[in-house]
Parts: C-alpha cells; structure tokens; sequence
C-alpha cells in the first residue's frame, strides 16, 4: 500500500485482498471484514436506481438516513436486491429507530450505528471503496 499514490489504488489493493481472502483470514484480521465482504457484494446487487442513487448523494447530510438504511441492509438477506429506492426511503423511520425489531436486528443496528454508520459520511471513502470493489 505504500506504494500507493491515491486513494483508489489504495482502496483497489485492499478490496481484491478481502476478495481473494477466505472468510476465516478476514475472521483472524478484523471480523468486521467478513461483514464488508458480504455487504459489497449484496450492494453491486442492489436494483440500478438504488446504487446510482447511493454513489451520487453519498456525501448529502438530507440523504444520511436513507443512505444508512440503504448501507445497513446490505448487511441482510438477498431480499433487499429487489428492493426500490423509494422502499429504502420508507425504511428509516423504523430501521435506524430499532422500535418494533427483534432484539437480534436491534443489536445490528446500534453495532452499525456505534462502528460506522455514523462516521464517514462527509468523504469520498465509501464511493471509492464500492467502485473499487466492482
């Protein structure tokens, strides 16, 4: 990575070391990385509208909880694929608040909020790190 002279070169070397890597490695280094792995994958599955939609506002403070919504159900089942934006524009009220969720989803969504759901979102990284995933 040294040899890195921008962030997208940085960010290219690391996502093809997390694709290449099995889980348990990612488990040895950080067990969040497993969890990426899974989320990047599910994001570039995501329908068109919702990624163009995701990359372009990504540093929009009006979009933060639409955006958090969209990010942490990356993180679930492939049932999110199928679903539109404004479906992901109806979700925050309920996802980001936990009210009315299993206790095990509760505890996924403050573990997201308290980790990174609420840092970064005034860069570029995410933007670089996704396209450089695809």
């Amino acid at each position: 990575m040294r040899r890195c002279r921008t962030p997208t070169a940085v960010a290219r070397l690391w996502t093809d070391w997390i694709k290449k890597s099995s889980d348990t490695v990612l488990n040895a280094s950080n067990s969040r990385l497993r969890s990426f792995k899974r989320a990047a994958e599910r994001f570039w599955r995501l329908q068109p509208e919702v990624r163009t939609f995701f990359l372009g506002e990504i540093t929009n403070p009006g979009e933060r909880q639409t955006l958090q919504t969209i990010e942490l159900c990356c993180n679930g089942s492939e049932v999110v694929e199928s679903l539109s934006l404004n479906d992901f524009r109806s979700m925050p009220p309920f996802m980001l608040s936990g009210k009315n969720l299993s206790a095990f989803i509760r505890r996924a969504v403050a573990d997201y909020l308290e980790n990174k759901g609420s840092r970064s979102w005034t860069s570029d990284d995410r933007r670089i790190v996704l396209t450089s995933w695809r």
